[in-house]
């Protein structure tokens, strides 16, 4: 069955160009619908991410626009149309023409020769597209072309459009440098003006800070990342002293909560070992469901390692703990775009033992690094206003034909 897939991959793979040409002849026939947008995230998996967040700012701000959230899962149908918002399956006659008439198309991720946040078969070089992407480069991404396999030299040439959009968000001047290092996108459609689902950290014009409110107990939320494997990912935890009974107690001394939550890419992790242990326990919980950024504001301290997850916390300037435990193997095969002490700005603990006395240190003061986070935030992001949809908004009208913000 594994061998069918495989080769089943392989016959998308080739007849994609196919797909795009004809879509590209069909969008002559079927000009774009003003103010039909189409928005998706994560290979049309999540309702998530800064797709998300500019598809709820568009709606609530911006009814002329006729704005279509397109998934490829059934239950996230259901919930975005519980919200009262407009959504579709991305695969169909339907999905298909609404990707192709789109005068805007809205991504978090870049597609694939298969996968992609709304309908992969109706993308075509006339697609207007708009790349919100989803993380911030603080490791190194890409390959030196040295590196590079024949293989995957043709598959450049033959989907040469994978990287074209109308333009890429980045979230400062730094991070606007690093992409246009390692995307294949001129510098200039490269703009700043921040990511849209920061503006969820802002409580109106203010930012969250600590302590939440209604807080009833310290939750601390454990998030490395990108693994290859579920198994290296688990071995973060089984590998470096995670006593869970020692943490259990810890905890409950502490009136704290620890959720551990895996790299969304990995959500096979259930039925191993380690998790049954920890599966066991009261005040240990693994969670790979919901939208991150919108479940961060519940947490009081964030745990990591080299995820750029804690540069979207630093925006509520609380707490976090470095757990780099492998960090020297992690460079040498990996590597980063900045010096990793300078631009982690917490504690760097090297096991779970020190993991346990840094939180309970971040505990009794949560202001010691603040300075720090503070230096690192306004490092990663120029902006600090909780108004990004907003920039994002009207740089869309900005650079649509016959339109202006």
């Amino acid at each position: 069955m594994a061998l069918v897939r495989k080769y089943i991959s392989y016959l998308i793979f080739l007849f994609v160009p196919v797909f795009s040409l004809i879509s590209r002849m069909l969008s002559i026939i079927f000009p774009p619908v003003k103010g039909l947008w189409v928005f998706g995230s994560w290979q049309g998996n999540k309702y998530a991410d800064n797709a998300r967040y500019l598809f709820e700012y568009v709606n609530r701000e911006h009814p002329e626009i006729r704005a279509v959230w397109l998934t490829g899962n059934p239950e996230v149908l259901e919930h975005v149309r519980s919200l009262g918002f407009n959504a579709r399956m991305k695969s169909g006659l339907i999905g298909y023409f609404l990707t192709l008439r789109a005068e805007a198309v809205v991504l978090t991720h870049f597609p694939s020769a298969i996968w992609c946040d709304v309908n992969r078969f109706a993308l075509s070089s006339r697609s207007n597209i708009i790349q919100l992407y989803h993380g911030i480069h603080m490791k190194k991404f890409g390959y030196k072309e040295e590196d590079i396999p024949l293989k995957r030299k043709v598959f450049a040439f033959l989907f040469s459009t994978l990287y074209d959009c109308n333009f890429l968000i980045a979230t400062a001047r730094e991070t606007r440098r690093i992409y246009a290092s390692i995307f294949p996108i001129p510098k200039e459609r490269i703009v700043v003006t921040g990511y849209p689902r920061h503006d969820a950290f802002f409580d109106g014009e203010s930012a969250l800070t600590w302590p939440r409110k209604d807080k009833l107990a310290t939750k601390i939320l454990y998030a490395p990342t990108f693994r290859v494997t579920t198994d290296k990912e688990l071995a973060l935890i089984s590998d470096y002293g995670f006593d869970h009974g020692m943490i259990e107690d810890f905890l409950v001394r502490h009136n704290a909560e620890l959720y551990i939550r895996l790299h969304p890419s990995h959500d096979n992790a259930s039925g191993m070992e380690i998790v049954r242990k920890i599966e066991e326990c009261s005040r240990i919980h693994f969670f790979n469901q919901g939208d991150i950024t919108e479940l961060m504001r519940d947490f009081d301290i964030v745990v990591s390692d080299y995820s750029s997850v804690y540069l979207d916390f630093i925006f509520m300037d609380r707490p976090v703990v470095f757990a780099a435990f492998d960090l020297e193997d992690y460079v040498k095969h990996i590597g980063f775009y900045y010096d990793y002490s300078e631009s982690s700005p917490g504690p760097k603990a090297g096991d779970w033992p020190e993991v346990m006395a840094f939180i309970e240190e971040a505990m009794e003061e949560p202001d010691k690094y603040a300075a720090d986070r503070k230096r690192v935030r306004e490092f990663f992001h120029d902006f600090y206003d909780g108004d990004n949809s907003r920039r994002v908004f009207e740089e869309i009208l900005r650079r649509m034909p016959g339109r202006q913000a």
